[in-house]
């Protein structure tokens, strides 16, 4: 099953939260222990484990791309204890470098370009956004549908003012990256960068 992982102390205290759904809302939880599980009827939307630094030590802050496979372990045996299903180790965060080899104007919206995005597979994405530095031959990351956000949201396929859009162009705050005036720009690389690849394995 696809999830995301999520720690950051500052803003939500010491909780690792395992997303697999982040579209529906919960309408009712269990717990045990220090363990939370919130549902959306039958679907198990989300797991909390409240006091994870008690057990292990999380230095990240925000969406977790990856985790190694001695601390998935550690979080395997505690779910596994509480009665629930382990893990599966992530094997993409689905932030695919990519490349835009098309852009054109939006039919009714000026604000928007439709853009054909290469993210190494033979059928190129198209992908809306309203960033100002889109352009052809921009190499980016590109968040593939239903990837987790650093807001534990997931990227959804969705029509933009009648023109279809299946991912997301990424800026630097979707990657969790300071950069001072990049609030509405791609976050864009250079070509050390290779289509096709990880993002967050480089």
């Amino acid at each position: 099953m696809t999830y995301g992982l999520y720690y950051d102390y500052k803003k939500v205290g010491d909780v690792l939260i395992i997303q697999f759904d982040g579209i529906l809302e919960s309408d009712h939880e269990k717990r045990i222990g220090n363990i939370v599980s919130l549902f959306n009827g039958d679907k198990l939307l989300s797991i909390r484990i409240y006091e994870i630094s008690k057990i292990i030590k999380i230095k990240a802050k925000g969406y977790i791309p990856f985790i190694n496979e001695k601390v998935l372990d550690v979080i395997n045996t505690i779910l596994i204890n509480a009665g629930l299903d382990p893990l599966e180790p992530l094997t993409t965060s689905s932030y695919i470098v990519s490349r835009i080899e098309e852009v054109e104007e939006h039919p009714t919206n000026k604000s928007y370009k439709v853009c054909k995005v290469n993210y190494g597979d033979s059928v190129l994405l198209q992908v809306v956004s309203n960033a100002e530095n889109i352009r052809e031959n921009l190499l980016c990351v590109c968040a593939l549908p239903f990837a987790f956000l650093s807001d534990r949201t997931q990227v959804v396929p969705q029509s933009v003012d009648g023109v279809n859009s299946f991912g997301l162009i990424c800026t630097p705050k979707d990657l969790q990256l300071r950069i001072p005036d990049s609030e509405n720009k791609v976050f864009e690389l250079d070509e050390a960068y290779s289509v096709g690849e990880d993002f967050w394995k480089y």
